[in-house]
């Protein structure tokens, strides 16, 4: 909910702060800031009598005055909701104190620095992600919400839903199939959709397409029939290149235990049983890896995981495609190769260089999506390789 400050020019870092604090729930209400202590008084009481329906923040050009200074301060209802201790509380946890105060004024909530203000108004005035959201408000049944049509959307690629169902609400169907899924990646499968199950689907699952259509020709290059072909060394480069080597088990940026080049260990952070584990046959030393045994786990994930479903499109694929298209599914998931997808139409129709291109659109992430250079160095690697240039 949007705060209402009654006509006043607000405070932009104090409107985006309490914005945030009001979306986290935070219950308070403000008074009206006025340029002496005295009028704030009077206000005050006229307030508490139910006179009038003051809320207002004070701004550069109608500040709380003191002897020397200009307040960055508020003025909180202190029999309203939580008062001014949780609110005091909640920007403590968010970075911003709140530790000054006024004799005789237990309303008065002033921000000690104006640096630190403006610091907590640009972190809490960003949009909030999807994990975000999920994180104030789980999907459970009976929910509406955006993200329910993501969930079908994965949970479709997992071929745990099939048939009808409706993509507003989390219903049973939904709440039954994300249970099973949770099962199956070991999380507590209580059919909640909070920030980790999502991320795992997502993780899985394949990230939003910006696809596009446009006329191509066939890519040159030596085709082979389906299924025989394996990743190359050269694509094994291209892997290598993009998720970098770590000998000993890691929390990725998702917080999930990785070792290796990329090596899903599980979900969750890295545990001591992680530290002293064995990932390959003969391995030298338990919970690290050598480079040459990073490598032979990257192979096994591969041809597992990710190869069975390029050979899956029954395309006849030069090296280079096959290759392009294991580092491509090894890094967004295998069910960005979907029919409904820009690039899994693409292939499927045999549009080669449209295909190529399609890799280029799949460098974003965040909420509103954003490209991100790393993605974007990798996406140019990946179609240079499949259109036969590197």
């Amino acid at each position: 909910m949007t705060p209402s400050f009654d006509g006043h020019h607000v405070s932009d870092d104090w409107f985006k702060v309490l914005t945030a604090a009001r979306r986290a729930g935070v219950s308070f209400r403000l008074n009206s800031g006025r340029r002496t202590l005295a009028e704030q008084q009077r206000l005050y009481d006229l307030y508490r009598a139910g006179v009038g329906n003051l809320a207002a923040v004070p701004s550069p050009t109608a500040p709380h005055i003191r002897v020397g200074r200009q307040d960055h301060a508020l003025d909180v209802d202190v029999a309203f909701g939580g008062g001014v201790a949780v609110l005091r509380s909640w920007l403590r946890g968010h970075g911003l104190a709140t530790s000054l105060t006024v004799a005789g004024e237990p309303w008065h909530v002033e921000a000690d620095s104006a640096g630190e203000l403006r610091a907590a108004a640009k972190r809490l005035g960003r949009k909030p992600t999807v994990l975000d959201r999920l994180r104030a408000r789980p999907l459970t049944r009976g929910t509406r919400a955006p993200e329910v049509r993501a969930v079908l959307t994965y949970l479709r690629r997992a071929r745990l839903i099939s048939g009808s169902v409706d993509s507003a609400v989390y219903g049973a169907t939904l709440e039954r199939a994300v249970r099973t899924f949770q099962r199956r990646v070991g999380l507590v499968a209580d059919g909640v959709v909070g920030p980790k199950t999502f991320a795992a689907l997502r993780r899985r699952y394949g990230w939003r397409v910006w696809s596009r259509r446009a006329a191509a020709k066939p890519a040159a290059g030596t085709e082979a029939p389906p299924a025989t072909l394996r990743i190359s060394a050269t694509g094994l480069d291209l892997i290598e290149q993009f998720e970098g080597f770590f000998a000993r088990p890691y929390d990725d940026p998702a917080g999930h235990a990785t070792v290796g080049y990329g090596h899903l260990l599980h979900l969750g952070p890295v545990t001591a049983a992680d530290r002293a584990a064995s990932w390959v046959a003969r391995q030298q030393t338990p919970g690290q890896l050598t480079d040459a045994e990073a490598r032979q786990l990257l192979r096994q994930q591969l041809a597992a995981d990710y190869e069975p479903a390029v050979q899956a499109l029954a395309l006849p694929l030069t090296q280079g495609q096959h290759d392009a298209l294991v580092s491509f599914v090894y890094n967004v998931g295998t069910g960005a190769l979907a029919s409904s997808t820009g690039i899994g139409r693409a292939l499927r129709e045999r549009r080669w260089v449209v295909a190529a291109d399609e890799l280029l659109r799949w460098d974003k992430a965040g909420v509103p999506p954003q490209p991100l250079p790393g993605l974007t160095r990798r996406r140019r690697a990946e179609r240079a390789r499949f259109l036969g240039i590197a």
